[in-house]
């Protein structure tokens, strides 16, 4: 029989001295918040890890590269310049082509566009063509001054610019022209002073003739960066005619109220007048005799008597000239007189309630006897 069950410790674990006992292992245990924590770094650390791997990996295998693109729109025969071009992303799976990488774009300056190129559209070899300095088939040589006084800090080869007709200061000689923008077009073979073009005869006769039409040096104007011609051309048009309109009225006899008294469908002419026949003047109310000055004898013609022509009240009369305002048929009579006459008609004062026809009459038969005689005297001599 085994022996009864002892309450004393084993030799092995109790000392024989009967000092406390020593546990051989002691297990610690972690709390459950503790162990949430630490899988929240685990998982948290492994997605980092994953992460950086797919866009390393990506980044290894990516097939994308920057490539030369139109910064903005680009006309057909535009120069470009490195202003012109910009660069984008894009996968070379996608182009047909070997594509121009951004350090290629100073080496495209001087290019031109072969047909338009939309902004953001990849510069392809076939959009660009060289600079012709030769003509081509039946093209002419036009050389064009140009006046760049309306850009302060000069024009370039190779510019978007507006061409502008520097118009006609209005004057005692005649009313001028506004300025106004003729075209917009790209500057070819400039050197600073003129424009040389290869263009076909038809327009080849435009740009020959156009310093003379003008009577001037046509002016240029850079267009900005992106800017809409169009618009720019619109906006500057309505400047230079309200400019002109202005230098106009200021210079008008009648000043810039009698612009606007002209009814729908009238036209407005001035007439020179001849005073020489009222020793004290006519002024602006008056009534007078309005009479063709005739034209004496000369070589092989009679001439004309001086004769009246009709009764005129001036209403609108200042400086020696006769303001009207007139329907078509009857501006087209007041505007040729002059040239008709080959002189400017004479006035002759008459009082207010003076029978015209009777003085007319009169004035008419003492000139036509006077007419008579100069010819028979010129006969006899």
């Amino acid at each position: 029989m085994s022996p009864a069950a002892s309450d004393e410790p084993d030799a092995d674990v109790a000392g024989g001295d009967g000092d406390a006992a020593v546990p051989g292992r002691v297990r610690r245990r972690l709390s459950s918040a503790s162990k949430r924590i630490l899988t929240a770094v685990a998982g948290l650390a492994l997605l980092g890890g994953s992460v950086a791997g797919f866009y390393y990996f990506a980044d290894a295998f990516d097939e994308r590269t920057r490539v030369v693109v139109a910064a903005s729109d680009i006309g057909r025969g535009q120069v470009l310049t490195e202003a012109d071009l910009t660069w984008a992303w894009a996968l070379l799976g996608d182009i047909t082509h070997i594509p121009w990488t951004p350090d290629a774009a100073p080496g495209l300056a001087g290019l031109a566009a072969a047909e338009p190129i939309p902004a953001g559209t990849l510069v392809a070899p076939h959009l660009l063509t060289v600079v012709s300095s030769q003509p081509v088939g039946d093209e002419l040589e036009a050389v064009v001054p140009l006046d760049a006084s309306l850009a302060p800090s000069g024009v370039r080869e190779g510019e978007m610019v507006l061409l502008i007709d520097p118009g006609v200061v209005p004057s005692g000689d005649g009313p001028g022209r506004p300025r106004s923008v003729l075209r917009q077009l790209v500057l070819r073979g400039f050197d600073g002073s003129s424009m040389r073009l290869f263009v076909p005869p038809a327009e080849w006769a435009w740009w020959r003739g156009l310093p003379a039409k003008l009577g001037a040096t046509p002016l240029v104007l850079p267009l900005p960066l992106g800017g809409d011609g169009a618009e720019l051309s619109a906006r500057l048009d309505a400047l230079w005619a309200a400019e002109h309109a202005e230098a106009t009225a200021a210079l008008h006899p009648f000043g810039q109220d009698w612009l606007a008294q002209g009814a729908r469908g009238e036209l407005e002419v001035l007439v020179p007048l001849d005073t020489s026949l009222a020793p004290s003047g006519v002024a602006e109310g008056d009534l007078v005799l309005l009479v063709d000055p005739g034209a004496p004898p000369s070589g092989g013609s009679a001439g004309r008597p001086r004769s009246v022509l009709q009764a005129v009240t001036l209403d609108h009369y200042r400086d020696g000239v006769l303001g009207i305002w007139a329907q078509p048929e009857e501006w087209a009579w007041w505007e040729s007189l002059p040239a008709r006459l080959g002189a400017a008609p004479m006035a002759l004062r008459v009082a207010p309630g003076t029978a015209t026809r009777d003085v007319a009459r009169r004035l008419d038969e003492q000139w036509l006897w006077q007419w008579q005689q100069s010819q028979a005297t010129g006969s006899a001599g």
